[in-house]
């Protein structure tokens, strides 16, 4: 294989290579956000659940 086309399609696979590697990135960021937001709703409303549970035995 001649050096033009080795040198293209190297440069295409590290192209390729670094566009993944930059799009999980982003993908493990926006993740572990939307994670810590559903951890602070669910432990509010499990919260508010316990509470009204608690109540609820507490009165009979």
């Amino acid at each position: 294989m001649k050096l033009l086309p080795a040198t293209y399609l190297a440069s295409y696979t590290l192209s390729a290579l670094g566009n993944s590697i930059a799009a999980v990135g982003p993908a493990v960021l926006a993740g572990t956000c939307m994670g810590v937001v559903i951890d602070r709703i669910n432990r509010r409303s499990f919260s508010a659940a316990m509470v009204r549970t608690t109540s609820r035995r507490s009165t009979n």
